[in-house]
């Protein structure tokens, strides 16, 4: 027996080497993952860039931040790193890739999108999804642990829930860890960069909706205009589950404790940095997702300032139709109307005298 778990053993680690060795020849970009985004990638780090202010998050902030409007209140120059199609733990990641690479030197300000770890499957696990591989790229064993861990202290979800969760969390890091089908992937992910639009027009990172669905490459969107002329109810509901009636009737927390702990660490790195870390709540988020930050009580969050934008009572001009493109983002001049929202209150946090 215990020649056999030797073998075994053995086995998998030469499986495991083996596959870290032979798959380098492949790997044409560090962004591979996320064909569309890498001239963003390239563009941040490039050591000539001068940017001293930097937004990272999932669509929502690569559809709802427009630099050029922030930085013409604020003073600032600023880089939408926005990716879509991405989960909490991605955007953790990429952040302190920013914090601990050369590009640190010169940042003043992260702001940081809030993002939900439950729910945020890598379900597509062998097909793309806005050319954004979610299982096997940003599934590392970072992100692996952080989704389990923040998983296990859900106030919202089952048990049976919680493990349906970690088995799809886990298959995707046993496929990233072994790079199951990555030769393919990567392959495919090389001939799928068909332009570099997602740098936007100004090559600050912003693109909106509104833009890409005017070209060649937008007839993807279609069916998200279609589903909100047809069921506007959607909208209704996000727009009730982010206000004070519904989640005034939830039960109240004392935080996500994990989650905490794992931001309050990443405000350390970055104030030794010299950074100043905001964090950053979208609007328009799902049930979902406003469940959970209501359970992470952003309110008691100290360590570093929260801008919260989430709450339909407050901010309903955010769910109108003037300013929508789908259920759960803004068009151009929503997000010109948020963003200029954004920087005023960026001005009067950090008392910036640029007004």
């Amino acid at each position: 027996m215990r020649v056999l778990i030797f073998k075994a053993v053995t086995f998998l680690f030469l499986l495991l080497f083996g596959s870290q060795v032979l798959i380098k020849p492949f790997i044409y970009h560090e962004f591979w993952g996320a064909p569309l985004f890498i001239s963003k990638y390239d563009r941040f780090f490039n050591p000539e860039s001068d940017h001293n202010a930097v937004f990272v998050g999932s669509s929502r902030t690569f559809r709802n931040t427009d630099p050029s409007v922030f930085d013409s209140i604020t003073g600032l120059k600023s880089f939408n790193f926005g990716i879509e199609e991405v989960g909490c733990p991605f955007n953790y990641t990429l952040t302190e890739k920013i914090i601990s690479s050369k590009k640190a030197e010169n940042l003043d300000y992260l702001f940081l999108e809030l993002f939900s770890p439950e729910g945020n499957l890598p379900e597509e696990l062998m097909t793309d999804v806005n050319q954004t591989n979610k299982s096997l790229f940003w599934n590392e064993p970072f992100g692996f642990v952080f989704s389990v861990r923040a998983l296990t202290e859900s106030k919202t979800l089952s048990i049976s829930e919680k493990t349906t969760e970690i088995k799809v969390h886990l298959f995707a890091f046993l496929q990233s860890a072994f790079k199951l089908g990555f030769v393919q992937r990567i392959l495919d992910s090389e001939s799928k960069r068909l332009h570099d639009d997602y740098l936007g027009a100004l090559r600050n990172g912003y693109y909106s909706y509104d833009e890409e669905f005017a070209t060649p490459f937008g007839g993807y969107l279609a069916d998200r205009i279609t589903e909100m002329q047809q069921h506007p109810e959607l909208l209704e509901e996000r727009m009730f589950s982010s206000s004070s009636r519904y989640l005034n009737g939830l039960k109240t927390s004392n935080g996500l404790r994990f989650h905490w702990k794992y931001l309050e660490q990443l405000v350390s790195k970055c104030e030794k940095k010299g950074i100043q870390l905001i964090l950053v709540v979208h609007p328009r988020m799902t049930k979902a997702q406003c469940d959970y930050f209501h359970y992470f009580n952003l309110n008691g969050f100290d360590r570093t300032p929260v801008l919260n934008y989430s709450s339909s009572d407050v901010y309903p001009e955010y769910y109108e139709d003037e300013y929508l493109f789908d259920k759960g983002h803004l068009n151009g001049k929503g997000a010109a109307k948020f963003t200029a929202t954004f920087a005023h209150d960026v001005n009067r946090l950090l008392n910036l005298d640029h007004e």
